[in-house]
């Protein structure tokens, strides 16, 4: 799918002074305990291992607190926190609604309300006794628990069905497919005895092997999928996955399942491996970023600049008094690499560019629906140059606008008094969770433990889909990516139209709400453009930002496709409304 270039007249449209200015929109500072009973109780014990779901209702957590339930008992349980309706309920239940015998730590809610998690438990289910780690899912609407990481025929194996951290586990954003690592053969094809990595479609009730080769190699851990679940990055020291994988070394992979096909990503500018390898990272919804880990500074053009602290002039990037110091480098950097163009972005770095280790021993880091910001944590070095209190802070990098943001403070630039851990961010990175010991962030705050804090973190989302669609024969979806601030790429993207046909995006500065047949059309008609779609029945268009449009200026887009088969010979999008940020 090739991208459309806007038009100079889309570009002076944006950036005309006639743009009505509205009030901008409130950016809050404020940071939020969510660690809380449904009455508002704190908890006595330590809250860790935070996820959102994709729709960021859902906010799932491990704690040993027995102050909330009656059937939790003195083992680590999973719980989920409703964010609209402040109720928090216990997740980590058995079959029949017991509470469990074992630990259970990590988990991951998913947008229908249902969590999956990860336990230890033996009476989870009926066929697993075991106190191996295997991986469940809840669902809490129906009041019933079941079992992820099985073979085709729905049974556990008798080794450990999954790795006991956050990183070995993961589900695209409606739940269907989840991916994990285990020991377990799980299906004939798995010959080895290394970890593997599996992909389970919860829906088709099928458990298919990922990390296998033609020549009978394969072995992974540290799975992630991307949103729609069509690709999945993973670690391996595997040799057979591509050709010329020579170095010996743990390395990271980007497997498309439509082609089978797997891509290095350890690889420097010239598409030479790593000496020392890398792991894999999370993924943007779309597989088009995905971030990973490299000791090497020569996975950007041109390479990272690392000196002593101190002696950085205008440009260069520092290391500060842990920083990465001279070659062979032991400490990770993180990348996110861009799928379209084969190009890596250094993301552990401070504005202004400062260079510091990546500490992935505090959670892996994750990305926001676009790619375009990252949380992660890292107790290296202080990106905002306060004093360097060495404990683990969570820091928010805006890859665009080339700004690394603070999150666990009391005030900007102010760090809470304790470590933090296990950040994850909001889809469209409006808000970031994680776990602290700090009890200065919030006032009350008298457990002397960890606690689960949300926080703005000056990110508020852009965009909101208000629906309004008419199809016919086609039914054309709007997708929008990327912040609406200066010097940050936007992309709107239609799916579903005609096959290589013609279809017109309209972009107005208010909304009309004009009733269309059994439609509604949106916004107010001040600027059609006409775009062809490709033999996949879409089209992309990408802007740069510009500069001089005022914070708070809101956008509506919706676009029309020809349909014969729809009312008045169109079919419409859902409308998408836009508000301009700061960078």
């Amino acid at each position: 799918m090739s991208p459309f270039i806007p038009s100079p007249l889309f570009r002076s449209l944006l950036a005309a002074s006639a743009l009505a200015a509205l009030s901008p929109a409130s950016v809050g500072q404020d940071i939020q305990i969510v660690s809380i009973g449904s009455a508002g109780e704190a908890s006595t014990a330590a809250s860790r291992y935070p996820r959102l779901s994709s729709n960021d209702r859902y906010l799932s957590f491990s704690d040993e607190s027995a102050a909330w339930s009656m059937l939790d008992g003195t083992e680590a349980d999973i719980w989920r926190y409703d964010r609209l309706t402040g109720e928090t309920v216990l997740v980590s239940l058995s079959e029949t609604g017991a509470g469990l015998d074992e630990d259970s730590s990590f988990s991951l809610p998913l947008d229908d309300g249902s969590v999956l998690f990860q336990s230890r438990a033996t009476n989870v289910v009926s066929g697993d006794s075991t106190e191996d780690s295997d991986l469940f899912v809840r669902d809490l609407a129906a009041g019933s628990t079941g079992s992820v990481s099985v073979d085709n025929a729905g049974d556990h194996q008798t080794s450990s069905s999954i790795f006991g951290t956050e990183a070995s586990f993961s589900a695209s954003d409606d739940g269907r497919y989840v991916v994990w690592s285990t020991f377990e053969q799980l299906v004939p094809a798995d010959t080895l005895d290394d970890s593997d990595v599996y992909l389970r479609d919860r829906v088709a009730g099928t458990t298919t092997l990922i990390t296998t080769t033609t020549s009978g190699g394969g072995s992974g851990t540290r799975p992630f999928i991307s949103g729609d679940g069509e690709w999945i990055s993973f670690s391996s020291i595997d040799a057979s996955f591509v050709t010329g994988d020579t170095n010996d070394a743990v390395d990271a992979f980007l497997y498309e399942r439509a082609t089978g096909d797997f891509t290095r990503l350890s690889v420097d500018t010239q598409g030479q491996q790593l000496e020392h390898g890398g792991m894999a990272g999370s993924l943007s919804y779309f597989g088009d970023y995905v971030l990973h880990f490299a000791t090497s500074t020569e996975l950007t053009n041109p390479p990272v600049v690392v000196t002593a602290a101190g002696a950085c002039t205008s440009g260069c990037s520092v290391g500060g008094d842990e920083g990465i110091g001279p070659p062979p480098y032991e400490a990770n950097l993180l990348y996110r690499y861009d799928r379209d163009t084969g190009e890596n972005v250094l993301v552990s770095q401070g504005t202004g560019g400062r260079v510091t280790p990546y500490w992935s021993g505090s959670g892996s880091p994750r990305m926001s629906v676009f790619g375009n910001r990252v949380v992660m944590t890292t107790s290296k070095v202080n990106w905002w140059n306060a004093a360097d209190d060495n404990l683990a802070h969570t820091y928010v990098r805006n890859i665009g606008a080339g700004t690394t943001t603070l999150i666990d403070r009391t005030a900007p630039g102010v760090a809470g008094l304790g470590p933090s851990s296990r950040p994850d961010i909001t889809s469209k990175g409006s808000s970031v969770v994680f776990s602290s010991y700090a009890d200065d962030l919030v006032s009350g705050d008298t457990n002397s433990t960890a606690d689960i804090f949300i926080s703005p973190a000056s990110l508020s989302s852009p965009w909101k889909h208000l629906g309004a669609s008419l199809g016919g024969d086609t039914n054309p979806v709007l997708h929008t990516r990327g912040f609406l601030a200066e010097g940050e790429t936007v992309t709107v993207q239609l799916k579903d139209g005609l096959d290589s046909g013609t279809s017109f995006l309209v972009l107005g500065l208010n909304a009309l709400n004009a009733p269309f047949r059994q439609g509604v059309f949106v916004p107010s008609i001040d600027l059609i453009k006409s775009l062809n779609t490709d033999s996949d029945a879409e089209w992309s268009l990408s802007v740069v930002w510009p500069a001089g449009i005022p914070v708070g200026t809101e956008i509506y887009l919706q676009a029309f496709v020809p349909d014969s088969g729809a009312p008045a010979g169109f079919a419409l999008s859902n409308a998408v409304r836009g508000i301009t940020q700061d960078p």
